[in-house]
Parts: structure tokens; C-alpha cells; sequence
């Protein structure tokens, strides 16, 4: 599944919405989403969803405005 970024961004997914939440390991898996679909244009919308929901954990769930920023300017 290394090569399929889906599983990855699944795997994200699945940890953000635990309760309680595990939002380190839910960007973890939303990083290896985004680094794994590189810039494959088949990919591009799985990418764009992972940078996405990284900077939406770090703004609500961390609190972290500054790394939330850094990831809606990649956007």
C-alpha cells in the first residue's frame, strides 16, 4: 500500500475521527499521503485533501495557527 496514497489518507482519516481523537498519528498518515502522491495528477485531489485536513488538526485540534498557516499556503 506504499504506493497507493488512499490507504494512507484513510488511515489519517480513521484517527482523526476516533474518540477520543489520536490526532498525531491522524497527521502522520495524512503526511505519508501527501509525500507518497508526490505529483501524480491522478492523485492530485487525495493530496490537496491531506494537506487540508493536516492544517485542519493543527488549527482546531492542536491549536497551532502557526503550522496550520504553513499548510493552507500549500493549498
Amino acid at each position: 500500500s506504499r504506493y497507493y496514497p488512499q490507504a494512507y489518507y484513510n488511515l489519517g482519516a480513521t484517527f482523526a475521527n476516533m474518540k477520543p481523537n489520536v490526532p498525531d498519528s491522524a497527521i502522520y498518515y495524512f503526511k505519508l499521503a501527501e509525500q507518497v502522491s508526490g505529483n501524480d495528477p491522478q492523485v492530485a485531489n487525495t493530496k490537496k485533501l491531506s494537506i487540508y485536513n493536516i492544517g485542519l488538526i493543527y488549527d482546531e485540534g492542536l491549536h497551532d495557527k502557526a503550522n496550520a498557516v504553513t499548510r493552507a499556503d500549500q493549498l
